[in-house]
C-alpha cells in the first residue's frame, strides 16, 4: 500500500507499508488503538487523514523511516478493535462511602473483542505488574505504566489462592484522579461486564445544608448508589451534588454518571473541600452560621443555609442553654480475654478497665464513639452535647495506649448489675506491647492486666474526675516527699561496671519505693511532666504523681524533670528494677544529688572516682621503657600513659587519633612498658589488615627490636603456630584470625590490638564474632574513624572493649541512638561524650602538630557536555521514577537497593559513561573528568609534583591507566587485584615512578606514602572519614613538603549534593570527640529527592 499525502499538505508523495497489525505493535507507534483520545487531538488528525489516501505499492528499502516519519507528523490512522484482539480491561468497582460520593476500586484484566462489538468476559489477573506468558502482549506500554502506578499508589488486596485478582481501592489518594482519566482515555474502563466509560465534560458541584431527616428519607436513597446515611434528625449536614451523578472520592475529584456511562472532572473544587465535606460531622443549629462563614472561602459553591435556620437558631438559644463538659471515669474489675474471636487459642487473665465517661451537670452519660447531638437533662428537656470535646477526650485515651474492649480483645465485667456496663465495648483496657491477637505468652510476664497508675494521673492531669461505683467523687489522698534514700549495691555485673540501685522516698516514718513512680514516667515526655496535675502554692511548683488508688505523691517539678532526664535510662529490661553504671557520669551525678552528695558503695565510689579522672585525661606516671627505640612526642606520652591507666584499672581502650599521629609507636611503647614490668607473661596480638602487616614488623623491628614479633600469615603458617606462645607479639591479618579462630581462641593473650577496627563495627560479622571469642588482659582498638556512618558502630566497637560501657544494643538505639540521628538530641549527644571520654582518646592534627606542612584543597566543579549530560538526565529520570515507585509501595527503609543502585548509576555517568554497561553509555565517548585529567597530570607532573591519585572504581582506573599510557606517563597500581603490593608501594615512595592509582577500599587504610604531594579524589563519597583517609596516606608525620588535594566534582549532578551530605557525617563524629558537635540527621525523604533531582546548569 502507498501513503499519499495531499497537495495542500505537501508537493510530493511520501509511500510507506501501512502493515496491518494487532493492537499492541500499532499502539507502540502512536497512541493505543482504542483510546478515544481528546476531542481536540481526535479531530486534528481526522482533518489531515482526509488527505491521506492508501495505494497497493512495493515498499521501498527507507519505507521504515517514512513510517516513522508519517507517524511521528500525522499519526497511524486508528483502527477498530477486531474480533479476537485481546486488551487489558480495567473494572470499575464502586461502593459508596457516604449521602453524596462513591469510592472507586479497579480490577484489572483482560477480554477479547467479540463479533457483538463489545469486549467479553473479563479473565483475572492476579498481579498486573507480572502477567502470566498468555496475556503478556494484551499489556500496552501505557497499562504497564498504570499497573506499576496503581500498585505504587493503592492499598491493594488479593487473598492471592489461584486466579484471585488483585483489586486496587483509589479511595483519596493523591494523583487517583488523574489516573482513573488515564484509564477511562483508554477505552478500556468499564463498569463490573457493564458498558464502557467515557471521559465526560466538566460538572458543576453544589454545596448546601440538609437537615438529618431530609437527607435520610429524601435525597440519600435517590443519590448515594443505595447507601443510607446514618443521620440525627435535629443536627445539619454538608450535602454535595453533582447533576446526574455522584462525586467520585478521588484527588483531585470527579463524578460518575452511571446513567451515561461518564466519568469526568468538577470544575473549580478545592481538594481540601472534598476532605472537609466527606470528614464534616452533624453540627448543631448554633454553628451552622459560624461554620458557614469559616467555609465560604474554601467553598464558594457552598449555598447560604435556608431561611428557617436562622429561626431555629434563635430558638435554640433560648430554649437551649448549654452546660459545659466535664470528663469523668471510674476503674471496674473483671476478666480481659485476648485473640477472644478465635475458638482454640483465646486466654483471660484478671484485669482492670476504664469506663469513661462526660458529665453535664448533674447528668453522667456514656463516652461512645458515635454519641448522638442530644441529650435529655432532669428536666426531660433536650440539650446540646459538646461533640468536639468529646472527640478530643477519645483521643486521649488512644493516646495512652488504651485499646477500646472489641471483637479480638474483650473485657468482661464482675458486675452484671450496673446499668452503665451492659455494653462490654466501652470498656477501655491497657495490654501494654502485646497484640489483641495473640497467643498466651509461655512466661508468667503478663500475669494480670491492671491499669497503670502512670495512666491514671496522666488522665488527672488532662483534667478527668475519678468517681466511685456510686457516682461520688474520689478525692485521693496526697502526700508530700521529704527525703530521698538512694542504696548502691554489687549485683550479677557488678564485674562489668554495673550496679543494683534501690531508691526510695520518706514520707514520716513510711518509706514509699520510687520504682512505681519512675515507671509513670517513662511514656512521658518533658512538656507532659510539666503539666502534670499541681499541688500546693504556684510558687512551689510541685506535681502529683499516683502511689496507689488512693494516693498521690507530690514532688517537686525540678526534682521530677531531672529524674525524667537522667534516671529513666537506668531501667533494666523487664523495668523490675534500676541499674547504674559507673561510667554515667550524670546518673550518678542525680543520684548523689538525691541522697546528699556521696554513695554508700565504697567499690562504686572509688571505681566512679577513676573514671573521671580519666575522662579529665588525670594519667599515670611512666618512665620511658629503656628498650624504646624512638623519641616520642609530648602528646605521643600523653598516649602511652592513658593506655598505662587503662591497663591498671583493668580497662579496654580506643586510640582514635589522627592518620599519621603515630598510633602504632605509642601502642608499642605500651608493650615495651608491660615487656620491661614483666607483665607480658603472654603474647599479644595485632588483628591488622593484610596491606599493613608488612609495616607493623618492619615498625616492632624498628622501635622495639626486643620484642620477638612474628607473623602469622600465608600458606606455611600453621607449621609455626606451635611457637607463638614463645614470642612477645604475634601479628595476623582479619581474614587469617577468622579462618584459625580456633588456635587463636584456645590461646591466653596479655593484650590484643586491633588495627584499623572497621571488622569490629559491625556485631554480626563473622571476624568480628571470631575476635569477640578470644581471651585478653586488655583490648585496645585503634582507629581514626572509629565511627563513619552510624552510632551503632561506635557501640559494637566499645562493646568489645568494655562490655556494658553503654548497655544492650537495643537499649543504646532506644535511648541514645534515636535521640541524637533522629531527633537531633544535642543533650544526649554530649551526655555520650562524656560516657566514652575515659576509654577514647582522639587528638587532631591541627590541634598537636603545629609543624606539619600546609594542605590546600582545590575543588575542580567540572561542566558534562551535551553528550554526556543529556545521557546523565536520562539515567536520572528513570531511576527517579523507578525510586519513587519502590519507597510508595515498600516505604523508604526497605527500599535501599533501589536507591543505592540510583546513586550508583548516577556517579557513574558522572565520572565515565562506559562505567555502565549499556549500549548507550558505551557508545558516549566524552568524559569530562577523562578529558580534565589529560591536561591536569602532565601539567602536575611537570611542576615535579608526586601523586596519589584515588577512585572507589577499579574500572574508572583502568580507564586512566590506558589515558597514562598514551600520555607516556608511568605509574603503579593498587587495588584488590594486585599481588606484589609492596613491590608497589616501594616504587612509588623510592621515586621511580611518579604517579600511583590507588582504590579507595585496598589503599585507603594503612599506607605511609609520605613521597606524595599531591592527592587527587575522582569521584566524592558521602562518608567524608574515607576521603579523609586517602589524604592522610600523604599529609601525615613525616611530611616535609605542602600537599595539595584536587577534588573533581561534576557541577549541578548528584556528587554536589553528595558533597553537602558530608557536613552532617562530619558534625556528628565530631559531636562525639568534642562537646561542640550538632548532630546528625540522617538521610530523608528530601534528601532523596535532591540527590535524584534533575540535573543543574549555570546556563
Amino acid at each position: 500500500m502507498q501513503l499519499v499525502l495531499g497537495a495542500s499538505q505537501a508537493s510530493t508523495s511520501l509511500a510507506m507499508q501501512y502493515c496491518e497489525s494487532t493492537v499492541r505493535p500499532m499502539a507502540k507507534q502512536t497512541a493505543p488503538a482504542v483510546d478515544a483520545g481528546s476531542d481536540q487531538d481526535r479531530d486534528h488528525g481526522e482533518d489531515i487523514r482526509q488527505q491521506i489516501r492508501w495505494e497497493d505499492e512495493p515498499l521501498p528499502a527507507y519505507g521504515s523511516w517514512l513510517q516513522q516519519v508519517a507517524s511521528t507528523v500525522v499519526g497511524v490512522p486508528r483502527r477498530s478493535p477486531r474480533p479476537g484482539d485481546q486488551a487489558v480491561i480495567y473494572a470499575i468497582l464502586i461502593s459508596p462511602a457516604c449521602a453524596w460520593g462513591v469510592d472507586l476500586a479497579v480490577r484489572i484484566g483482560a477480554a477479547q473483542w467479540l463479533k457483538n462489538g463489545s469486549w467479553g468476559s473479563e479473565r483475572a489477573i492476579v498481579d498486573p505488574c507480572s502477567p502470566p506468558d498468555s496475556l503478556r502482549n494484551a499489556f500496552l506500554d501505557i497499562d504497564e505504566r498504570l499497573a506499576r502506578n496503581l500498585r505504587a499508589l493503592s492499598n491493594s488486596y488479593s487473598m492471592h489462592f489461584h486466579s484471585t485478582p488483585t483489586v486496587h481501592t483509589l479511595c483519596r489518594k493523591a494523583g487517583s484522579g488523574d489516573m482513573l482519566l488515564e484509564m477511562v482515555g483508554t477505552g478500556r474502563a468499564r463498569m463490573e461486564r457493564g458498558k464502557i466509560f467515557s471521559i465526560g465534560n466538566e460538572r458543576a458541584l453544589r454545596c448546601s445544608w440538609r437537615r438529618g431527616d431530609e437527607l435520610r428519607e429524601r435525597i440519600a436513597p435517590k443519590r448515594s448508589y443505595g447507601y443510607t446515611p446514618d443521620c440525627d434528625d435535629n443536627l445539619w449536614y454538608l450535602h454535595a451534588e453533582v447533576a446526574e451523578g455522584l462525586v467520585i472520592l478521588s484527588k483531585p475529584a470527579l463524578y460518575i454518571d452511571l446513567n451515561k456511562g461518564l466519568i469526568g472532572p468538577l470544575s473549580g473544587v478545592d481538594e481540601r473541600a472534598i476532605d472537609i465535606l466527606h470528614r464534616a460531622p452533624g453540627l448543631a443549629t448554633r454553628d451552622v452560621q459560624a461554620t458557614h462563614q469559616l467555609l465560604k472561602p474554601l467553598m464558594p459553591q457552598l449555598a447560604d443555609p435556608p431561611p428557617e435556620l436562622n429561626a431555629l437558631c434563635e430558638g435554640d438559644e433560648e430554649d437551649n442553654d448549654t452546660t459545659s463538659a466535664q470528663a469523668v471515669f471510674f476503674c471496674i474489675d473483671g476478666t480481659v480475654t485476648l485473640n477472644a474471636n478465635s475458638w482454640n487459642s483465646n486466654w483471660q487473665r484478671p484485669g482492670q478497665a476504664l469506663l469513661p465517661l462526660v458529665g453535664y451537670g448533674d447528668v453522667i452519660l456514656p463516652l461512645q464513639d458515635r454519641s448522638p447531638a442530644t441529650y435529655r437533662d432532669r428536666d426531660g428537656m433536650f440539650r446540646s452535647r459538646d461533640l468536639c470535646y468529646e472527640q478530643e477526650l477519645r483521643n486521649q485515651l488512644s493516646s495512652l495506649g488504651l485499646i477500646r474492649s472489641h471483637w479480638d480483645i474483650r473485657f468482661t465485667h464482675a458486675n452484671t448489675d450496673d446499668a452503665r456496663l451492659k455494653d462490654e465495648h466501652s470498656a477501655f483496657l491497657y495490654i501494654g506491647d502485646l497484640n489483641p491477637r495473640s497467643r498466651e505468652p509461655k512466661s508468667d510476664r503478663h500475669g494480670s492486666f491492671p491499669l497503670p497508675h502512670e495512666i491514671l494521673t496522666r488522665l488527672r492531669a488532662a483534667g478527668w474526675k475519678q468517681i466511685d461505683h456510686h457516682g461520688q467523687l474520689h478525692e485521693p489522698t496526697v502526700l508530700r516527699a521529704e527525703t530521698w534514700q538512694a542504696v548502691v549495691e554489687d549485683g550479677e555485673e557488678s564485674e562489668s561496671g554495673w550496679f543494683d540501685l534501690a531508691l526510695g522516698i520518706t514520707v514520716g516514718d513510711e518509706r514509699i519505693d520510687a520504682l512505681p513512680l519512675l515507671r509513670q514516667l517513662v511514656e512521658l515526655d518533658e512538656d507532659s511532666i510539666r503539666h502534670l496535675p499541681r499541688h500546693g502554692d504556684r510558687n512551689e511548683q510541685r506535681v502529683l504523681l499516683g502511689i496507689d488508688d488512693d494516693r498521690l505523691l507530690s514532688l517537686p517539678l525540678d526534682q521530677v524533670i531531672d529524674l525524667y532526664q537522667t534516671l529513666l535510662e537506668l531501667f533494666t529490661r523487664d523495668q523490675r528494677g534500676l541499674r547504674l553504671s559507673v561510667w554515667d557520669f550524670d546518673a550518678a551525678d542525680a543520684v548523689a544529688r538525691l541522697s546528699g552528695g556521696s554513695f554508700n558503695n565504697h567499690r562504686f565510689q572509688t571505681l566512679h572516682h577513676e573514671l573521671r579522672q580519666l575522662a579529665n585525661r588525670g594519667h599515670d606516671a611512666v618512665s620511658p621503657p629503656q628498650g624504646l627505640q624512638a623519641d616520642l612526642r609530648p602528646y605521643q606520652w600523653d598516649g602511652v600513659r592513658w593506655l598505662q591507666t587503662l591497663r591498671r584499672l583493668g580497662l579496654g581502650g580506643l586510640l582514635a587519633d589522627d592518620m599519621g599521629l603515630g598510633k602504632t609507636v605509642q601502642t608499642l611503647a605500651h608493650l615495651q612498658i608491660e615487656h620491661e614490668s614483666g607483665r607480658l607473661h603472654q603474647p599479644a596480638l595485632v588483628i591488622a589488615p593484610v596491606s599493613t602487616l608488612g609495616n607493623w614488623r618492619r615498625e616492632c623491628q624498628r622501635f622495639t627490636p626486643d620484642l620477638s614479633t612474628h607473623i602469622h600469615h600465608g600458606p606455611q603458617r600453621s607449621a609455626t603456630w606451635n611457637n607463638v606462645s614463645k614470642l612477645q607479639v604475634v601479628i595476623t591479618s582479619y581474614a587469617t584470625l577468622y579462618r584459625d579462630q580456633k588456635h587463636f581462641a584456645q590461646q591466653e593473650w596479655s593484650v590484643i590490638v586491633c588495627d584499623e577496627a572497621q571488622a569490629l563495627k559491625n556485631p554480626n560479622s563473622q571476624q568480628g564474632r571470631a575476635i569477640r571469642e578470644l581471651r585478653a588482659g586488655q583490648r585496645l582498638a585503634l582507629t581514626g574513624t572509629p565511627m563513619e556512618n552510624h552510632l551503632g558502630e561506635l557501640w559494637s566497637l566499645m562493646h568489645w572493649l568494655e562490655p556494658g560501657l553503654l548497655g544492650s544494643q537495643a537499649q543504646f538505639d532506644r535511648s541514645i541512638r534515636k535521640p541524637i540521628e533522629k531527633d537531633g538530641d544535642r543533650v544526649r549527644q554530649q551526655s555520650l561524650a562524656r560516657r566514652i571520654a575515659p576509654v577514647l582518646l582522639r587528638r587532631s592534627k591541627e590541634l598537636v602538630l603545629h609543624e606539619l606542612p600546609a594542605r590546600t584543597d582545590i575543588v575542580h566543579h567540572l561542566e558534562m557536555g551535551r553528550e554526556q549530560s543529556t545521557l546523565y538526565e536520562s539515567i536520572r529520570a528513570a531511576m527517579d521514577e523507578q525510586v519513587r515507585a519502590a519507597i510508595a509501595a515498600k516505604g523508604l527503609a526497605r527500599s535501599t537497593l533501589e536507591f543505592l543502585e540510583a546513586l550508583l548509576r548516577l556517579r557513574q555517568v558522572c565520572c565515565h559513561p562506559p562505567l555502565i554497561p549499556t549500549k548507550r553509555a558505551q557508545a558516549c565517548s566524552k568524559s569530562a573528568k577523562l578529558d580534565f585529567l589529560k591536561e591536569l597530570l602532565p601539567n602536575l607532573l611537570e611542576e615535579g609534583r608526586r601523586i596519589l591519585l584515588f577512585s572507589q572504581f577499579t574500572s574508572l582506573l583502568d580507564h586512566i591507566a590506558v589515558l597514562c599510557q598514551d600520555l607516556y606517563i608511568p605509574m603503579v597500581r593498587l587495588d584488590g587485584r594486585t599481588r606484589n603490593r609492596q613491590a608497589a608501594i616501594d616504587s612509588f615512595q623510592q621515586g621511580e615512578v611518579p604517579l600511583f592509582l590507588i582504590s579507595l577500599k585496598a589503599g585507603g587504610i594503612g599506607l605511609n606514602l609520605t613521597r606524595a604531594d599531591t592527592v587527587i579524589l575522582t569521584d566524592p563519597w558521602w562518608n567524608p572519614a574515607i576521603e579523609q583517609q586517602a589524604i592522610d596516606r600523604a599529609h601525615r608525620m613525616g611530611q616535609t613538603d605542602p600537599v595539595f588535594v584536587h577534588r573533581l566534582i561534576i557541577r549541578g549532578s548528584v556528587e554536589e549534593r553528595v558533597v553537602e551530605l558530608q557536613d552532617k557525617k562530619r558534625s556528628l563524629a565530631s559531636g562525639l570527640y568534642g562537646d561542640d558537635g550538632q548532630a546528625l540527621a540522617t538521610l530523608s525523604d528530601d534528601d532523596i529527592a535532591a540527590l535524584l533531582k534533575p540535573l543543574e546548569s549555570d546556563s
